[in-house]
């Protein structure tokens, strides 16, 4: 029998489809164990009895402000573990710092810790047998949150699925024993922890210590035990060969890896030592924690409910007399734009730091926000880039080629009583299509010292923009030093620039 031309077509694609949708294929319906946070009876850690006994039934919390201060609180709150750690991160690469705190997390394992770690898929670059290897031991499980197909590599399974793969986990929590946290935007990688020599990650947690530090609990067993978290042992093919079982002593570092170094660095931190000793004293209020449901990344993209996000149009909407923003990626769009000119325009100071073109991560993004620079400018709204090279411009090292920074931060302080701080960035991707968690702290002590490191560090580091008869104007005017005045976006080259009109070309706002 002879087939048709028209036959022969339709079984090709018939085939082809067959195949994609096998490449597809992402097991949801692997068996998995329910399991839920675990109450300990006493803080196991010395600090936080140390601080609850001050504070009663209010937390306490300190800033995280610079990488080694961040990873060497995740190590000591590690190290002190007695019963539970309880992680999700947005990503995790192969990197030094990823190499620490798993090495740390394998060990409060070995104590007899339950360990549950939830990441992230798409941009995870940390190996799944790696992962997978961290999971044999008994007392770690691994979940991925939203995986692409293993059945092909990883950019195909996120174009041929991309209406699911781009909803994304983006949440960042740390709890340890049920009395300890760290809220904020740092992930698992050298970046975030001043590890990566050409590139700072300005970002910020806070460490939380006492009863409100369980309240993040409910949110990651809501993600833990939801159908898109799978269990890394099933997720890898069943062709490939079982990871092998470790002990400690297969992990043994050099005494001058950079590992080591950098552990002895972070977990010796003068700050940390300040906080031990309570030379440091906490921020004292109460929070609310306000996470977005898993739920919402298998609504349509764009359809409600926008759970934290529409938390923070509303507590911003209730300010008085300021309101400071703090986002790597402003992207306001059309409501968001008049939403923001007019609280300016009603009396309330209303400033904005991001990132400036040369500085962010995401040069694509930064077209999103600068079509509303002029608008905003003419509302009244204060707008401030970061300049990507502050610490070579300020004579900040004395290293030959200082590392750029990048803005990571993501803060709302609100007049000067409170604050939300956790993983929502300024855009349409975590406003209306990632899942992202925030903690609202009525703290003003907590907020004053925002506001104030602001006003004594915020114009060596960053450009205040303005709109003048020509155009936009950056000045970057340091203490003591010169001002430097442009008139087009400082430092970004032509790729930059091309990358950044790409959004207003196409219509793609929405989607960054």
């Amino acid at each position: 029998m002879v087939l048709s031309k028209q036959t022969r077509r339709l079984a090709a694609l018939l085939a082809v489809s067959t195949a994609l949708a096998a490449c597809a294929k992402v097991p949801f319906d692997a068996p998995r164990t329910p399991s839920y946070a675990l109450t300990a009876d006493t803080s196991s850690d010395a600090v936080s009895r140390a601080v609850t006994a001050q504070t009663g039934a209010q937390s306490a919390y300190f800033e995280l402000t610079n990488g080694t201060d961040a990873l060497g609180a995740r190590l000591r709150m590690i190290e002190s573990a007695k019963h539970s750690i309880d992680i999700a991160t947005f990503l995790i690469k192969p990197d030094t710092a990823s190499g620490i705190l798993t090495h740390r997390l394998f060990d409060a394992a070995n104590r007899g810790v339950r360990v549950r770690l939830l990441v992230d898929d798409v941009f995870t670059t940390a190996d799944d047998t790696d992962l997978a290897v961290l999971d044999t031991h008994p007392n770690i499980e691994i979940r991925i949150y939203n995986p692409s197909s293993r059945n092909a590599p990883k950019a195909m399974g996120f174009l041929w699925d991309f209406k699911r793969v781009n909803r994304r986990m983006h949440i960042k929590t740390f709890v340890v024993d049920n009395d300890m946290a760290i809220i904020g935007g740092r992930n698992f990688a050298d970046e975030y922890y001043e590890l990566k020599p050409t590139e700072v990650f300005a970002d910020y947690d806070l460490a939380v210590f006492g009863p409100e530090a369980a309240e993040i609990n409910p949110i990651f067993d809501t993600y833990w035990n939801d159908t898109y978290a799978i269990p890394v042992a099933n997720l890898r093919a069943k062709s490939a060969p079982q990871p092998p079982r470790i002990t400690l002593s297969d992990w043994a570092y050099d005494p001058y890896s950079p590992e080591v170094a950098a552990y002895t660095k972070a977990i010796n931190a003068p700050y940390l030592q300040d906080i031990a000793n309570r030379r440091v004293a906490p921020f004292r209020g109460t929070s609310r924690i306000i996470a977005d449901t898993p739920q919402k990344l298998r609504n349509p993209d764009g359809k409600g409910p926008h759970i934290l996000g529409e938390a923070f149009f509303a507590a911003i909407g209730e300010a008085r007399f300021h309101v400071t923003l703090i986002s790597p990626y402003f992207v306001p769009e059309d409501y968001g734009a008049r939403f923001y000119a007019n609280l300016a325009r009603s009396g309330v100071k209303l400033r904005i730091v991001t990132n400036s073109l040369a500085s962010t991560n995401h040069a694509y993004v930064h077209g999103g926000y600068a079509r509303h620079r002029a608008d905003l400018l003419a509302a009244g709204v204060e707008l401030y880039e970061l300049r990507h090279d502050a610490i070579e411009a300020l004579n900040l090292t004395d290293i030959k080629n200082p590392p750029h920074i990048t803005l990571h931060t993501k803060l709302a302080v609100i007049d000067d009583t409170s604050v939300l701080v956790g993983s929502l960035n300024l855009d349409p991707r975590s406003i209306k299509t990632n899942a992202e968690i925030g903690l609202l702290v009525q703290s003003p002590a907590y907020a004053r010292t925002i506001l104030n490191n602001l006003e004594q560090n915020l114009a060596d580091f960053a450009y205040k923009v303005s709109a003048e008869d020509t155009g936009l104007q950056w000045t970057h005017q340091p203490k003591e030093v010169a001002p430097t005045v442009v008139t087009k976006d400082p430092d970004a080259g032509l790729w930059r620039r091309f990358m950044s009109v790409l959004p207003q070309w196409f219509g793609l706002e929405g989607l960054t």
